[in-house]
């Protein structure tokens, strides 16, 4: 699973509703995943930070927008994130936000906070299959970038 390059267009084509996900696998490279994903946060004027929770066979489970936070900055709370996830019995998870600046790169506390959470949820088996970045045209994936823990 997951993307080959790290940088990406975002898809152009329509979007299945989140009720459509349900029976699709967690699929990284799958244009509607990532057209939907990149829906989340069109017209937001704040980052954002979208989790979709999978199964242990990495399939979909549920998704929501979790943070919200100002122009240039939110701050991961992973002790929310963690608990929902168990709560649900998801053994995976896919992490998505916006960067309104247009630098399609996670910074050091993007990096710093994504390795954390990739710790306390190795804790408790839960993976963390991607954290992906958007911009208004573009998204960087952090594990085809190789910066998540393998």
């Amino acid at each position: 699973m997951g993307l080959h390059t790290p940088f990406a267009n975002s898809a152009t084509h329509a979007y299945p509703a989140a009720r459509g996900l349900e029976t699709m696998p967690a699929a990284l490279a799958d244009p509607l995943f990532l057209a939907y994903l990149h829906s989340r946060f069109a017209g937001a004027n704040e980052e954002r930070l979208h989790v979709v929770y999978c199964d242990d066979k990495d399939r979909y489970l549920h998704d929501e927008t979790l943070i919200i936070g100002d122009d240039n900055f939110l701050v991961l709370r992973a002790r929310p994130l963690i608990h929902h996830a168990l709560a649900i019995g998801a053994g995976s998870i896919v992490l998505a936000h916006n960067h309104l600046s247009g630098q399609c790169r996670p910074s050091t506390q993007d990096i710093v906070a994504t390795h954390r959470l990739q710790d306390l949820g190795a804790a408790v088996e839960l993976t963390l299959l991607d954290h992906l970045i958007f911009t208004r045209e573009r998204f960087f994936s952090m594990a085809a970038g190789g910066m998540l823990h393998r």
